[in-house]
């Protein structure tokens, strides 16, 4: 069975990764006045990475969790980027503060963080927030996509298994082997009678194979597979087996699916004493 597709490596290495991408990249853009390397930022923007692309990771699994129509979801979409929309410039300016207060109190420079930072941290902020929802819709849509495989396979081997079921019920050995003992016995004593068993027996298996497939038969053509198999279990059981069918003429048309009368039957004669003393009725 497949396995889920997740984002852990991305979350481990891509986002530290990219925090470090963005305080190399505002110190390729100072080039005419170049800010000598500094740790505590380059840890300040790393955090900054991790915070949103975790805060909004969580915001999006939230609404992923609350299962939408089809209509409904462009809605859904439209609320969480908004929400991570909102938590990520709410989170920027907050880590913009913290670090202005530290620039302020550590380095006794109250100018050296401007508008210019506050605006590339925010353009950094939101262009993550893209790339975040963007990574979780496609996980979203490729996992449920994998889930609706899996679930369509399962379907069809249930299926089969339930074909196969359905085909070992409808042949069983059991009755196999019972009916050609039947057949051989009558073709010592009754000729007559055997032929007239071997054509009720075929017609009971034209019947099975014609009908394997369908959903639904006429009442009318399942009363007549019904008789055929009556046929046989009489000619094994005699007077101990008395089989009274009473249906409406308006009834024949209506439909039922096929071999049901027939398990019906079965289920009679497997849970009930068959005797010529003690005739099942």
């Amino acid at each position: 069975m497949s396995m889920p597709i997740s984002d852990k490596w991305f979350r481990c290495l891509g986002v530290p990764l990219i925090g470090i991408a963005a305080y190399y990249l505002l110190w390729i853009m100072a080039a005419f006045n170049p800010e000598p390397f500094n740790l505590f930022t380059l840890i300040y923007f790393t955090l900054l990475m991790l915070a949103l692309y975790e805060g909004n990771r969580k915001i999006i699994l939230y609404f992923q969790v609350r299962q939408v129509s089809v209509d409904q979801f462009r809605a859904r979409l439209a609320r969480q980027f908004f929400w991570t929309i909102l938590f990520s410039l709410v989170c920027v300016n907050f880590f913009y503060s913290l670090l202005k207060i530290y620039a302020i109190i550590v380095w006794k420079a109250p100018d050296s963080l401007s508008l210019y930072h506050l605006g590339y941290a925010n353009s950094i902020g939101l262009i993550l927030v893209v790339m975040v929802n963007s990574i979780q819709l496609m996980l979203y849509f490729t996992n449920s996509w994998q889930e609706e495989r899996l679930a369509k396979e399962q379907l069809q081997k249930e299926n089969l298994k339930s074909q196969l079921s359905a085909v070992k019920q409808q042949i069983n050995p059991h009755f196999l082997f019972n009916s050609f003992n039947v057949l051989a016995e009558l073709i010592e004593i009754d000729q007559q009678k055997a032929k007239k068993f071997v054509e009720h027996f075929s017609e009971i298996y034209h019947y099975v194979l014609n009908s394997r497939d369908l959903d639904l038969t006429q009442l009318e053509e399942e009363l007549q597979f019904l008789n055929a198999f009556l046929y046989l279990l009489q000619q094994r059981y005699t007077s101990g087996l008395e089989v009274t069918i009473q249906v409406e003429e308006s009834a024949n048309k209506l439909w039922i699916p096929p071999m049901v009368l027939q398990l019906l039957l079965e289920n009679a004669i497997k849970h009930n004493i068959i005797s010529r003393h003690q005739p099942l009725q």
